[in-house]
């Protein structure tokens, strides 16, 4: 089975640079829906699922809503693969706040104090978790190989692309999250060295 962190780079470097180059990003509700798909086409290769704007994210214990969720089902065994914020023309937003949310999720798990989540809704009622959080019996579970993903698209002078500046918010969030599997997906889409990459911070 691929890795999950292999796969999101892939479309990243690949399907979604050229939805790019086809113009096809107005906004990030555009990336969101792009991501979305390249990662349901892989889904029935791979075991993954993808959800979007969580609202009840981490069992109702933090404040603010993921872009994106990825988890994965392998016969049973229900994992947080990855946790996204998406930001659409780097220059014009406030990149510092989706990193603090990211360094203090994980941080969270880190410390036990999260680990788990339902991300299933009832099919009948589209209800999360019908039978209330505490009597649910199927979590998938967060740990320390869950990634945690600024994925972005932007000019190339953003300091959103400073892998050091980003580092240096997330250590002063928490240390505890200075070990976490946070990543850096960079769109540098004008300069000398236009480009998609993928770094972890």
């Amino acid at each position: 089975m691929a890795d999950t962190i292999e796969s999101l780079k892939g479309i990243w470097e690949n399907q979604i640079r050229n939805d790019h180059e086809a113009g096809m990003f107005i906004n990030e509700h555009t990336l969101q829906a792009a991501l979305y798909h390249h990662i349901r086409t892989i889904e029935q290769i791979q075991g993954l699922r993808v959800v979007v704007e969580v609202t009840s994210f981490m069992m109702r214990k933090v404040n603010g809503i993921p872009d994106m969720v990825v988890l994965r089902d392998d016969d049973g065994k229900k994992t947080v693969e990855a946790v996204i914020e998406l930001k659409c023309d780097a220059n014009a937003f406030r990149y510092q706040e989706d990193i603090e949310k990211l360094a203090t999720w994980a941080a969270m798990v880190d410390s036990g104090e999260c680990c788990k989540d339902v991300f299933e809704a009832n099919p009948r009622t589209l209800c999360w978790a019908d039978c209330g959080v505490e009597n649910y019996d199927s979590y998938y579970e967060f740990s320390a190989d869950t990634h945690w993903i600024f994925a972005a698209l932007g000019p190339s002078g953003c300091d959103a692309f400073d892998a050091e500046r980003l580092q240096k918010i997330i250590r002063t969030v928490h240390q505890r999250a200075a070990n976490a599997n946070l990543w850096l997906f960079s769109g540098i889409i004008d300069g000398q060295s236009p480009g998609f990459g993928a770094l972890r911070l």
